[in-house]
């Protein structure tokens, strides 16, 4: 018989391979483990920032480069500068106005990562929300992409063949 040393239990070992076993449940081992954390890190508090310091670190670096890929894919659009002119009803818009200006709009969805100049259109905030009812009726998933091409060149009146040949 052995006595836990965390609840002070008497208790048989589990089998005949662990003899010395000191607690006598899952439990109890937890509480000894915690205890045993506390009182390594009270004792050397220093060390212990020290991995942490170190972990944070190298997370770090690994979060900053994912983050930095990400938005390279996410802002690959930017490399085409705004005109400031909607190309759906002509009105223009000073680049630097942030409330009223024109916005680059995905003419097939960015989720299908065709980010070339011939899928971006520039259109102003009406126009780019008028064009995004239109294309939620197209129903995406379900009509091929030529076929949505074909309709929103007709929707804005422009001639889309390059961005036919992508597809």
């Amino acid at each position: 018989m052995n006595k836990c040393l965390i609840c002070g239990k008497e208790f048989e070992p589990v089998d005949k391979f662990h003899p010395n076993q000191k607690y006598c449940s899952k439990e109890c081992h937890r509480v000894a483990k915690a205890q045993s954390q506390r009182r390594r890190y009270r004792e050397n508090p220093e060390h212990f920032r020290e991995i942490q310091r170190r972990y944070r670190q190298r997370h770090y670096e690994e979060e900053k480069e994912k983050t930095r890929e990400y938005n390279a894919r996410k802002h690959h659009t930017n490399a085409i500068s705004l005109t400031g002119v909607c190309i759906r009803c002509g009105k223009t818009f000073p680049t630097s106005n942030l409330k009223n200006r024109t916005f680059r709009h995905h003419i097939i969805p960015k989720e299908y990562e065709i980010h070339s100049e011939e899928n971006l259109i520039e259109l102003c905030n009406h126009c780019h929300a008028s064009l995004h009812r239109f294309q939620e009726k197209l129903l995406w998933k379900l009509v091929p992409h030529k076929k949505i091409v074909e309709e929103i060149e007709r929707f804005l009146d422009l001639d889309l063949s390059s961005l036919k040949q992508l597809l």
